[in-house]
């Protein structure tokens, strides 16, 4: 789904406010996918140079547990702030390292004024992962009693083991 930027880049300050549903076909990543709609409230501001993007993201995603490796569902509601760019700038860097600021990070939209709301999303949710999904706040893995294996090396430390 493309958003149509040209009325909004006429004049710096003008504004517009949209409510989508969008339905992500594809895997976000390996073992990560949306299920049902994404919905997005989504607010975009003239800047002059850039828009200012800010909003909220609701959705509902399919993952596997890190811990216990069982599929689960989990809802994921956020808020954004991002710039929209037309083009990336091109910076002199004379061969020194550049230090990236905030606000050299940015989404771009296309020669017809055009945002893609799809990939935008995509992205952003994909940014506001966890870095390891639970299924449950107190999931643990079922230790198996059975085959407890202690390494010779630190056999001498068993003395010092006390009992709760």
């Amino acid at each position: 789904m493309k958003i149509d930027l040209t009325k909004l880049l006429s004049e710096i300050g003008l504004n517009e406010s949209t409510e989508e549903k969008l339905q992500l076909e594809e895997e976000l990543l390996e073992d990560i996918s949306v299920s049902g709609e994404v919905e997005i409230s989504l607010h975009l501001l003239n800047a002059g140079d850039r828009i200012l993007a800010n909003g909220q993201i609701n959705a509902t995603l399919n993952q596997i547990c890190g811990v216990c490796l069982t599929p689960f569902k989990s809802k994921m509601t956020f808020n954004f702030e991002e710039n929209i760019a037309n083009e990336l700038e091109e910076k002199s860097t004379n061969n020194k390292e550049l230090e990236l600021n905030v606000d050299d990070i940015f989404f771009t939209y296309n020669e017809n004024k055009e945002l893609d709301l799809t990939e935008f999303v995509r992205e952003l949710v994909i940014l506001n992962l966890p870095i390891a999904a639970k299924c449950d706040i107190n999931c643990m893995v079922k230790s198996n009693t059975k085959t407890k294996v202690i390494d010779p090396r630190l056999k001498v430390l068993e003395k010092f083991k006390t009992e709760d």
